[in-house]
C-alpha cells in the first residue's frame, strides 16, 4: 500500500488541479457526474468559505478528492445545517486501498468539528462501488431520485453524526418505498411513464 496522506487541499494545489483529478477519475464512466464541466473558480465556489476541500495526496500527488460542503437540509431524514459530500472520487490506480473510505472519514471529522447533526451525499445509482463504499462507511440510504436529462438514477445518503435522525429500520423501508415508486413512475432521465 502507498503511503497515502489525507489533507486539507495544500496551497500547492489549485483548484483547476482539482478539476483535472476529477476529469482523469471520472473518465469513461457510464453515467454523466454533475460536477462534470465545472471550472476551478466555479468547484471553489460550491465548497465556499465555510466547508473544506480535502485531498489524498501520495506524495506531491493528488490521487483522491473529497469536499464537505455546509448546506441546509429540509427533509424527512434532516433539518439543519448538514455537510454534504461533493466532488468525490480516487484515481483508478489508488483504488482497492480503502482511500475512498479514509476520505469519508475526515470529512465526517470535519463535519463533527464543525458542529454539524449530519453529512448528506448522492450519487448515481449505477456507480455501485460507490454506494457500497458509502454504505461500508456508515451511511443510512434515505432517498431515491431520478434527474431530467442526467439519464440515471440516484441514491440519496446520510451520515447522522447527532442522535436525531431516523433509525436504520424507517430509513430502509422509506428507501425501499420511494425507490420503487421512482422506479415505476419514471424512466431513468426523468421522463415520466405512462402507467
Amino acid at each position: 500500500m502507498k503511503n497515502i496522506r489525507i489533507i486539507p487541499k495544500p496551497e500547492s494545489v489549485s483548484y483547476d488541479d482539482i478539476c483535472a483529478v476529477l476529469d482523469e477519475i471520472h473518465a469513461g464512466e457510464s453515467f454523466d457526474y454533475n460536477t462534470s464541466g465545472l471550472t476551478g473558480e466555479q468547484i471553489a465556489q460550491r465548497v465556499g468559505k465555510t466547508g473544506a476541500m480535502l485531498v489524498a495526496m501520495d506524495g506531491d500527488t493528488v490521487v483522491g478528492t473529497i469536499a464537505v460542503c455546509v448546506e441546509p437540509v429540509n427533509r424527512w431524514y434532516y433539518r439543519g445545517d448538514a455537510g454534504r459530500i461533493r466532488f468525490m472520487g480516487v484515481l483508478p490506480s489508488c483504488r482497492g486501498q480503502h482511500v475512498g473510505t479514509r476520505l469519508i472519514e475526515a470529512g465526517l471529522q470535519f463535519a463533527l468539528e464543525r458542529g454539524l447533526g449530519a453529512v448528506v451525499f448522492a450519487t448515481a445509482a449505477v456507480n455501485h462501488k460507490a454506494i457500497a463504499m458509502y454504505r461500508r462507511a456508515g451511511c443510512r440510504y434515505v432517498d431515491f431520485m431520478h434527474y431530467k436529462n442526467l439519464g440515471h438514477y440516484s441514491v440519496m445518503g446520510l451520515y447522522p453524526l447527532d442522535g436525531d435522525a431516523p433509525s436504520e429500520a424507517v430509513c430502509r423501508i422509506r428507501f425501499a418505498l420511494k425507490k420503487a415508486y421512482v422506479r415505476l413512475r419514471y424512466t431513468p432521465n426523468g421522463d415520466r411513464r405512462l402507467i
